[in-house]
């Protein structure tokens, strides 16, 4: 057994885990803010109440999911000592920053208003109420945002110098405003507000095929589906400049998520294998139909020069935001194609987001027109599609970070370390028992989870008369 490879796979499992958990949260937030504020700005009486009827519901289900993700989660920081302790000596004066700072001011925030959203809404005015509902939405992304800072920093590393092998933080406003840092946390938002979205609709649908909790079914439909349009349709131009982004920041984790292993001037995009439409790819990476796209076994030789301090002329390599000429003579550079993941994984990992993402683009502008014309409860098909749906975004996030982070390798901070030279030296058998309990542990937890909710959805929201 490789300890490495058990390393990761163990890191893989817990972040998984956790992220089942982190989108909902993040879009849920946004629309408890929106459920609550609507309550606090009605003057009807009857819309007064079918508002914290709606406030109160999602209220618990956020309550519920939002405690899975903090016992998830609590165990991957700790992780960075006991499986990657010499990724810690080297990058943890820089990766530790936005770690600690996303704990202090993000999670401490979500937290403290939380608890006036779960038990202030009699001590509080309303109005306080709707903006401890936003301050715990600002809390909750503000948390992703350093999350991703600190991701980010990994993939398209700046603001840094390299002092006797550590890293020492050089500029904290370019290590935080890095290469990738905007073009991904716009794409973890609106990944969220789609999450949130078909999470909310999926369960308003199930009310309402069996005609159930119909206002509030309804309006927390109508909400939900406006939203997730919205956020869906500026999904495909915001992942449309991330991929513009890693074309000029890791033109091989581009080449290794489209398969490409021969440079190609003007490629093709593969839609599957056996279908490609010409010229798309150099269009999406680029923005020129004639563009060069780097294949694996050129890049891997350039990497190679490089890492041994010898002349690379302009050609052999894109223009690049994240040149990686400028670690000249480093040995992190160093590598072969026998380092590099199987290619299909960020492959089909790519291709399967990216058709959910379309998906969701059509079911949520399918919805809201639904609802503008009025025939939502005839629309028996949308609905059930609803139903289905509400994993689908999780799966796609996923499928994202695989693309990420698959794609990364053999990197653990781009061009500064390399994965195998960050971990621990712990012996197998030892990561190997942590992941099976860990394992255990966790699908205790999810079932856990999955059994609160079921009971919170079979229950409903409740009635007039009990909140009255």
């Amino acid at each position: 057994m490789d300890a490495v490879l058990l390393a990761r796979i163990q890191f893989a499992l817990t972040a998984m885990y956790h992220f089942l958990f982190v989108p909902i949260t993040l879009g849920l937030s946004v629309l408890l803010a929106i459920f609550w504020t609507k309550w606090a700005m009605e003057e009807d009486d009857e819309k007064h109440i079918l508002y914290e009827r709606i406030g109160k519901f999602w209220t618990t289900l956020f309550a519920i999911n939002f405690a899975a993700g903090v016992v998830t989660g609590i165990v991957l920081e700790f992780e960075f000592g006991t499986n990657w302790s010499e990724y810690s000596k080297t990058v943890g004066d820089i990766f530790g920053a936005p770690l600690a700072i996303e704990a202090i001011f993000a999670f401490f925030l979500e937290s403290v208003f939380l608890g006036v959203l779960l038990f202030g809404r009699e001590r509080v005015s309303p109005k306080f109420y709707a903006f401890s509902a936003w301050m715990v939405a600002l809390g909750t992304n503000l948390s992703a945002l350093w999350i991703l800072v600190a991701n980010s920093w990994q993939q398209t590393p700046k603001g840094f110098y390299i002092e006797n092998g550590v890293a020492r933080l050089e500029s904290f406003l370019e290590a935080v405003i890095n290469y990738s840092t905007p073009f991904r946390f716009a794409h973890m938002f609106l990944a969220g507000l789609i999450t949130g979205a078909i999470f909310v609709a999926g369960i308003s649908a199930y009310y309402i095929l069996r005609r159930k909790h119909l206002d509030v079914a309804k309006e927390s439909f109508r909400i939900a589906v406006t939203l997730g349009m919205v956020a869906s349709l500026l999904q495909i131009i915001a992942g449309d400049l991330h991929g513009y982004q890693v074309a000029r920041t890791q033109p091989l984790k581009l080449a290794m998520m489209e398969n490409k292993w021969e440079t190609e001037a003007g490629a093709g995009l593969e839609i599957v294998p056996g279908i490609e439409i010409p010229k798309l790819l150099s269009i999406l990476a680029y923005h020129s139909p004639d563009a060069k796209v780097y294949g694996i076994h050129d890049l891997v030789k350039t990497y190679q020069k490089i890492a041994k301090g010898e002349e690379v002329k302009e050609d052999e390599l894109p223009e690049l935001w994240l040149d990686p000429r400028q670690f000249s003579g480093r040995m992190s550079l160093y590598i072969t194609e026998e380092d590099l993941p199987p290619t299909w994984i960020p492959f089909w990992s790519l291709r399967g987001m990216v058709f959910l993402g379309f998906f969701f683009a059509f079911i949520t502008t399918w919805g809201f027109f639904s609802t503008i014309q009025n025939r939502l409860e005839d629309r028996k098909t949308l609905l059930k599609l609803f139903i289905i749906s509400i994993p689908l975004p999780i799966i796609a996030n996923i499928l994202g970070w695989i693309v990420a982070e698959v794609g990364r390798q053999p990197w653990v901070v781009y061009y500064i370390l390399q994965t195998k030279h960050a971990a621990s030296p712990l012996p197998a058998g030892q990561i190997l028992t942590s992941i099976i309990l860990f394992t255990l542990i966790y699908s205790f937890v999810f079932a856990l989870f999955v059994g609160l909710m079921v009971y919170k959805v079979k229950k409903g929201p409740e009635t007039p008369e009990e909140v009255a």
